[in-house]
């Protein structure tokens, strides 16, 4: 079955259309008539050689529109420019959201001083979140009774029972 695939390839190279700065290589292969089975054509393929391992990825290493046109989503691989210009903008929602960040935490402290808002309470969850949280009695004797039992009150060896 390889050879056959192999000879489908036949005169079927790769064209570089582009490299972004990452230094990510894009190539597409072109559609070609074959003999097939649905059909008779090999659709396009594109494809990205990344100078990274799989385990070396990250997300953000491949730019969105590279990444469509890859996929198919759009038809025209992207220009520097259109690259450009999405950073920019990113760049310029992660700064306005980190000033809307920090006005909100100057109005939250000022409302705490005034006495407008409540703190939160500081809450220090032990456990299963579900389970409720008891505060634990010392005593070095464990009691337990009918309605709650207590895993400590048990002891290995000892018999609450008469019958044995």
């Amino acid at each position: 079955m390889n050879v056959f695939r192999a000879l489908l390839r036949l005169g079927r190279t790769k064209v570089h259309v582009g490299t972004d700065h990452l230094g990510n290589k894009y190539y597409e292969i072109p559609e070609k008539a074959a003999i097939t089975s649905k059909g008779g054509y090999l659709k396009a393929r594109r494809t990205v050689e990344s100078p990274y391992s799989h385990a070396e990825y990250e997300e953000g290493m491949i730019p969105l529109e590279w990444e469509a046109w890859v996929r198919g989503k759009r038809n025209n691989p992207p220009t520097q420019e259109e690259i450009d210009k999405r950073e920019q903008k990113t760049q310029l929602v992660k700064k306005r959201a980190q000033e809307l960040e920090q006005k909100d935490q100057e109005r939250q402290t000022k409302d705490y001083e005034e006495g407008l808002v409540a703190k939160p309470a500081q809450t220090k969850q032990i456990g299963h979140a579900s389970a409720p949280v008891y505060d634990k009695v010392d005593s070095a004797e464990s009691v337990s009774t009918g309605k709650d039992f207590e895993p400590s009150a048990w002891q290995p060896g000892q018999s609450t029972s008469k019958v044995k």
